[in-house]
């Protein structure tokens, strides 16, 4: 359905966020094994911003990025922005590390990007979780809680799962290590990354947003766009893009 009342186009739609704002936070698992995905944002944020705002010029964006106890850091953030320079200078001192355990401080991340960002009434509001492990198992009936009442409070909470792209690289690297330029053959992906999937789509699910599965075919910045405006307009995304 559109924003406002509206109709149910994709321009009626577009028309409808400008009236009411649109507020979006990115929130980033920061753990060691996330660079490339810390990399992507880097290099394509202005990309990303413009072209959100493009469309909707009065969207802002944030970003809020964590790891686990005992790292560096929990949790940091920059608050949603009309200015890309803002969240570039935040992220331009962010890189991937620490972890060590399995589970990592998703609770938390969540935690602050609903209570800490200053959201505007009135605007749609998303948010966008990216990483590659699952909260701890303590931590998942809490997380549950933090979804459910942004939802009902009329946020929407998608995920993008990176544990496809992760064993990708990882599987390929040790394949040449052992096998050198003989043909690749995947292994498949291994149990412990299905968890993921299973807890980023019920949080998708209970946010009122969607699942995405990153592999190495998919764009990052164009998978975020498509969870910002949603799948739904896949079509016309592609022709404004």
């Amino acid at each position: 359905g559109a924003v406002g009342g509206l109709g149910g186009g994709f321009g009626d739609y577009v028309v409808g966020l400008r009236k009411v704002g649109l507020d979006v936070a990115l929130v980033i698992d920061t753990t060691d094994s996330m660079q490339f995905v810390i990399d992507d944002v880097k290099q394509k944020l202005s990309q990303l911003v413009g072209t959100i705002q493009r469309m909707v010029p009065t969207s802002r964006v944030g970003v809020v990025v964590y790891r686990d106890k005992g790292d560096d850091y929990v949790v940091k953030w920059s608050d949603l922005s009309f200015h890309t320079q803002k969240l570039q200078d935040f992220l331009s001192h962010i890189n991937a590390d620490g972890g060590g355990d399995w589970e990592e401080a998703v609770k938390e991340a969540l935690e602050t990007a609903v209570n800490d960002l200053k959201w505007r009434k009135q605007s749609k509001k998303i948010i966008i979780l990216v990483g590659g492990s699952p909260p701890h198992p303590w931590d998942v009936d809490d997380v549950h809680k933090i979804v459910k009442d942004f939802h009902h409070q009329g946020g929407y909470i998608s995920t993008i799962d990176v544990t496809q792209r992760q064993h990708s690289e990882f599987d390929r690297n040790l394949w040449k290590s052992l096998h050198g330029t003989e043909p690749y053959k995947p292994s498949p992906l291994p149990d412990f990354y299905k968890e993921v999937a299973r807890s980023f789509g019920e949080i998708a699910h209970e946010g009122g947003g969607e699942l995405i599965s990153l592999d190495e075919h998919k764009a990052l910045i164009r998978e975020v766009l498509e969870l910002t405006f949603g799948s739904r307009w896949k079509v016309e995304m592609a022709a404004y893009l």
